[in-house]
């Protein structure tokens, strides 16, 4: 795994080496993503209820690669994900939360428009996200109880995740603001122990992220 992780730094690095006589853009991005999980068994993973979302990080960093009239843009984000279940019962407040931390790899073929100073652009292309930490946690508090609980779920997650991404947003001369939609292709709960003839639970990653990025040339 440390091998595949160089091997994908390490790309973002020698990229612009690949670009020929185009000078490619290297910047810094970093924003709010708002996570969530669907898919036929999203709601059954904690219980009853469906899941609502979770507020979490992404940063990272990009390369935009000009070919023609589109730019190649991969890219190297962190980002957490997951989502949270919260309810009432019997006058205690329960909440859980599914936390999973992921190394992503998107590689993106951006449109831009127009010749002034701001540039609308939209984009699609694949993710990969490559699973660093997974976690459920489960909190209780009320008159009578009080209760705090963490444990580690890597073990039955998937170590990677195969999404599409698509979004939108400008370009105002090295700073950048866009909106991306990124939906999960693959479930990402894997169990250990799980029958070999039985499908595996069908629960994907969906994600919707706020974005501020500033290139260095």
């Amino acid at each position: 795994m440390k091998k595949i992780l160089w091997v994908l730094a390490l790309l973002l690095v020698v990229a612009p080496a690949f670009a020929g006589s185009v000078t490619p853009k290297v910047g810094l991005k970093a924003g709010l993503a708002m996570t969530n999980l669907t898919g036929d068994d999203a709601d059954e993973m904690w219980g009853d209820e469906a899941p609502e979302s979770k507020m979490g990080l992404a940063v990272g960093a990009f390369v935009g690669i000009p070919v023609g009239t589109l730019t190649i843009q991969p890219e190297l984000l962190y980002v957490q994900k997951g989502a949270k279940i919260e309810e009432t019962i019997a006058s205690h407040e329960v909440k859980v939360t599914g936390k999973a931390d992921y190394l992503e790899i998107p590689v993106l073929c951006k449109f831009s428009f127009g010749e002034t100073s701001a540039k609308p652009f939209f984009y699609v292309g694949p993710v990969l996200g490559i699973l660093m930490s997974a976690e459920y946690k489960e909190e209780i508090s009320g008159p009578v109880y009080n209760d705090s609980e963490t444990t580690d779920i890597k073990d039955d997650s998937a170590s990677m995740e195969f999404g599409l991404c698509l979004g939108a947003g400008v370009d105002v001369n090295k700073l950048s603001v866009e909106l991306r939609y990124e939906m999960g292709m693959t479930s990402i709960s894997d169990p250990e122990d799980w029958p070999d003839d039985l499908d595996k639970p069908d629960v994907k990653n969906t994600a919707i992220m706020l974005m501020v990025g500033y290139a260095f040339n």
